[in-house]
């Protein structure tokens, strides 16, 4: 069953008329008529019936009529929705980021796209770089902002922007707060083994006293005297004048983290996904 042989069919019985419906159709009489024979084979059944009087529908033409003009409709529908998607008028995209990126850096990116693409539906899940990589495996993220040293195997993209990272102490210790411990991100995420491995590089002991996976909550803590840190400069040059703390000078001590915009294979992009990433 073809959408031409459908809308030959329903032609046919909107205007009666065999010779009415080639002209609507641009087709000639015999193509009409092998259009209807076709049908008609596919259905088993005889559709129309054609004489003096003109042409009417036999019982199986009548009650296949309204579920010729459904399936039509839902062709026409079908065919909508695919090209609103490619004209971006509607759709759905689903975006993961690390919470400073959410914080930080793509508040004004989500605005500018919200106002370029007002009918795409726009998501943001914020988890941690682990978490956000394992949901855009699974397809549950159409794009993902994380850290990572590179881009994991499976997976496209590009590095986004360096999110250097200091260390902080309670003001009024010490310039390098021997006396007190670290307070820092969980044991498994990405942060907490880059900062390990930094100061093992570095040639520094870092006892750890709490471990948070909130940076606002640890710079609080460093505030109220609970102990240092290493957070990423943009939390603590927009809270200063909020939170408290006193930069450390520790030498050798050098640490950034890469935030990378990842996604899957190009092709398997949705165009929502290729017009955000255009925005960039």
């Amino acid at each position: 069953m073809e959408r031409r042989q459908l809308e030959t069919f329903l032609a046919i019985v909107d205007s009666g008329s065999f010779s009415l419906a080639t002209k609507q159709l641009y087709m000639t009489q015999s193509a009409v008529s092998q259009s209807i024979r076709k049908l008609e084979d596919d259905l088993g059944e005889k559709l129309l019936i054609r004489d003096r009087r003109g042409v009417r529908t036999t019982p199986a033409g009548s009650l296949f009529l309204p579920i010729a003009r459904d399936i039509l409709r839902r062709m026409n529908d079908g065919r909508q929705a695919i090209e609103d998607l490619r004209g971006l008028r509607r759709g759905e995209l689903a975006i993961g980021a690390v919470d400073i990126a959410s914080i930080y850096l793509l508040p004004k990116i989500f605005r500018k796209y919200r106002q370029n693409y007002p009918d795409i539906s726009l998501s943001v899940r914020v988890a941690g770089s682990r978490a956000l990589s394992q949901s855009l495996g699974k397809g549950e993220l159409d794009l993902a902002f994380l850290f990572a040293d590179k881009v994991p195997e499976g997976f496209a993209g590009r590095s986004f922007v360096e999110d250097r990272m200091i260390p902080v102490a309670p003001p009024g210790h010490s310039i390098r707060g021997e006396e007190l411990g670290w307070i820092t991100y969980p044991r498994g995420s990405f942060t907490r083994e880059l900062l390990d491995r930094s100061f093992v590089e570095a040639g520094m002991e870092f006892p750890v006293r709490m471990e948070i996976d909130r940076p606002e909550v640890i710079l609080q803590l460093v505030s109220a005297g609970l102990g240092k840190a290493v957070l990423p400069i943009r939390l603590v040059d927009t809270l200063k004048g909020l939170v408290k703390v006193r930069r450390l000078r520790l030498s050798g001590l050098n640490i950034s983290r890469s935030l990378w915009l990842l996604h899957r294979a190009p092709e398997r992009l949705s165009p929502a996904a290729r017009s955000f990433i255009d925005e960039l």
